[in-house]
């Protein structure tokens, strides 16, 4: 009985220890452009998924965004360069965490704002299965 006992303490143990890593998908990107005024040659990549898309000009409160295809989420960034208002070029990598208790069976949808500032924020957005949804600010 001791070396039961030890045996799923040392479980229990090993399972705290390789901690909680789930895998995600995602379907949509978008890029909403609160900067005040036009950006110019946006472009959006989701680091190690292959997802990436380009946008010209995107207006004051445009947004440049894409739906596709469920892809594995690599929760390895997403990585933004653009011409912001000021005209100046910038680069940035975002990567929030996802959030743990959103359902690894539906797909994200990942929201970034550019601030009047070049400063980045992230929302991610989920259906639910009853078909409401879930929205996390970071």
């Amino acid at each position: 009985m001791k070396y039961v006992t030890l045996l799923l303490i040392g479980a229990l143990i090993a399972g705290c220890a390789t901690g909680y890593n789930p895998s995600y998908v995602f379907k949509r990107v978008e890029v909403v452009n609160l900067a005040g005024g036009p950006l110019h040659d946006l472009t959006w990549n989701v680091i190690g998924s292959g997802k990436t898309m380009t946008c010209s000009e995107v207006e004051a409160k445009g947004i440049c965004a894409e739906y596709f295809a469920t892809h594995r989420y690599p929760k390895a960034g997403i990585e933004l360069t653009w011409t912001h208002v000021d005209g100046e070029r910038k680069t940035a990598i975002i990567n929030p965490n996802v959030p743990a208790f959103f359902y690894t069976g539906l797909p994200l949808s990942i929201f970034i704002e550019i601030g009047p500032d070049a400063t980045l924020r992230a929302y991610y957005d989920q259906d639910t299965p009853d078909g409401n949804r879930i929205f996390i600010r970071h």
